[in-house]
């Protein structure tokens, strides 16, 4: 399990994706998740945020805070989102996005029910950009990344 749950990919190119009707500031947000009691189907989904007027925004576990002309990516763990081990109480500031800019954020957990663990990865990339990026933008190195992906023996 653990080799199919760490082949889950990183990144798939942007879907089409409708554009807000305002010009801006914009957050392309990808999560792509893949759960052992889904037989580790892929999902993947994707959002294209307009900035204007919002403080934050949040897919838990990750919070997007809106400062300025960045954003501040929040990475807090709960035992409900990302599951044993506890990581609960910690919380990660796991990079500041400037316009142009994009990071990835991995995590993986288990979950306990029926007499067993189930395992997880999820896979989150934010962009900060000012237009639309193009399909493949997840697919280059990103300019930050963070990994909380525990040892799940």
């Amino acid at each position: 399990m653990s080799a199919r749950r760490a082949a889950v990919p990183e990144h798939f190119h942007l879907p089409p994706v409708a554009l807000p009707h305002k010009t801006g500031r914009l957050v392309v947000f990808q999560e792509i998740e893949a759960k052992e009691w889904e037989e580790f189907t892929i999902r993947d989904h994707c959002e294209v945020i307009e900035l204007a007027g919002r403080l934050n925004f949040s897919k838990d576990p990750v919070i997007v805070g809106i400062e300025s002309e960045r954003l501040r990516v929040w990475y807090r763990p709960g035992i409900w989102s990302v599951g044993a081990p506890d990581r609960r109480g910690k919380n990660y500031n796991v990079f500041n996005l400037e316009p142009g800019q994009w990071g990835r954020l991995i995590f993986n957990g288990r979950f306990g029910g029926g007499g067993g663990w189930f395992y997880h990865r999820q896979v989150f990339s934010i962009a900060c950009s000012l237009n639309l990026p193009a399909h493949d933008c997840f697919a280059a190195k990103p300019d930050f990344a963070f990994s909380d992906e525990q040892d799940l023996r």
